[in-house]
Formats: C-alpha cells, structure tokens, sequence
C-alpha cells in the first residue's frame, strides 16, 4: 500500500508541475 501511494504521489506531482521537474533537472546538472 505504501508503494502504490509512492507512485500516486509521484505521477501526480509530475503532472501538477513538469516545467519544475525540467528546472530541478537543470539546476542539478
């Protein structure tokens, strides 16, 4: 049950904000 709430989690944030996903990968590279 905790892994699923894992992956709702991230699905679910990577849909709300994808232009802040790019900024993180830029800013760690």
């Amino acid at each position: 049950m905790i892994g699923h709430a894992k992956e709702c989690y991230a699905s679910e944030r990577s849909q709300v904000d994808p232009a802040n996903k790019e900024m993180i990968l830029k800013t760690r590279n």
